[in-house]
């Protein structure tokens, strides 16, 4: 039985301190050498309405069901406690060994499974709060992965630098948390848990809440078939509905060449145009891929929240309604080489 604890935040000033104290180096990390964090525990006196909320947000687990970001975050955070385990986004085998290994150091019970408490030990500390120009790559990768996670273009490249930096104070600024640019507990808390929308992701038509109720691949269950043969979450059919609608009455007809994709299509794409090897399927950075072809588990088609429209090209018929109207119904351009790509989860991009 677990029992919960308090919740506390880190300041910006004591967690600096904190981390001046004093550093560890890490050895044996798969991705790279890092100062490994302690358990130090940094108590805020004033806390904000939605850092107190993210108390409420603060027991999460991370598990073979979880979003594939969610995975390889808790990974590379493995990697940066100088536990060695590649980030695969898969929960296997090695990845369970792993946080083992992780409790065995905390003291915590050894069931492989990355539990609240595991989760609020290993997050909840001092030299966890990750900032600008962080030594700890790993730590940063794992920030980056869950921004990447939510819509932000980012390289995943363990550079706590100036875009790192200005997309944590967004994602802050979005959830109403205090703007330090620092990932404390708070923020991990709501990097790992985003609240789904009320009523079970049904929207009546909102797409940015049916878009935030969606954290990672879904079944084909959890689709609907919307005109013209899109493929989408249930809770996008009847925007997507509105939306051929629209484009019908002024004279532009739009049809999928790709909507929502199942997990093991996308693996079958990453065979095809990415390689045949476990990097290739899973870790190679999709622009090495011909086509580009994003690793399974992040493929906002897998979400139910992606078109590829037929005959979107640049300067067409098609492609110009998309870029007026779009937006309207959520879809935006993301992916700057894909003139016929619209979602509604990643940051848009100028037509």
């Amino acid at each position: 039985m677990s029992i919960r604890k308090p919740f506390t935040a880190l300041t910006a000033t004591a967690a600096a301190a904190a981390v001046a104290a004093g550093v560890f180096t890490a050895a044996g990390v798969a991705d790279s050498a890092d100062p490994a964090p302690t358990a130090t525990v940094v108590v805020a006196e004033n806390v904000s309405a939605a850092t107190q909320f993210a108390a409420d947000r603060s027991r999460f687990a991370v598990s073979a069901r979880s979003p594939y970001s969610n995975i390889k975050a808790l990974q590379y955070l493995l990697n940066a406690y100088g536990i060695a385990v590649y980030s695969t986004g898969r929960y296997d085998a090695a990845t369970k060994n792993a946080v083992v290994r992780f409790q065995t150091a905390k003291g915590l019970a050894r069931d492989g499974s990355a539990g609240p408490i595991t989760m609020k030990t290993m997050l909840n500390t001092a030299n966890m709060a990750a900032r600008y120009h962080w030594s700890n790559k790993n730590t940063t990768k794992a920030v980056q992965q869950l921004l990447v996670k939510v819509g932000y273009r980012l390289a995943v490249d363990g550079s706590f630098g100036p875009a790192t930096r200005s997309a944590v104070l967004t994602f802050q600024k979005g959830k109403g948390l205090p703007q330090t640019g620092i990932v404390d507990f708070a923020t991990w808390s709501w990097m790992f848990n985003p609240p789904a929308a009320a009523g079970g992701g049904s929207t009546g038509g909102n797409w940015k809440s049916c878009g935030d109720s969606i954290r990672g691949g879904i079944p084909m269950s959890q689709t609907g078939l919307a005109k013209n043969g899109f493929r989408m979450a249930k809770c996008m059919v009847p925007i997507v509905n509105s939306m051929v609608s629209a484009a019908a009455r002024d004279g532009v007809t739009l049809r999928p060449t790709s909507s929502w994709r199942s997990r093991s299509y996308q693996v079958s794409l990453r065979r095809k145009n990415c390689g045949t090897s476990n990097y290739a399927i899973y870790q190679m950075p999709p622009s090495r891929c011909s086509p580009n072809t994003a690793i399974p588990g992040t493929s906002i088609h897998e979400y139910g929240l992606a078109i590829d429209v037929a005959n979107s090209y640049r300067g067409g018929k098609v492609y110009n309604w998309m870029v007026r109207n779009g937006g309207k119904y959520g879809f935006h351009r993301t992916v700057p080489s894909e003139s016929w790509h619209f979602d509604t989860k990643q940051r848009p991009i100028s037509g």
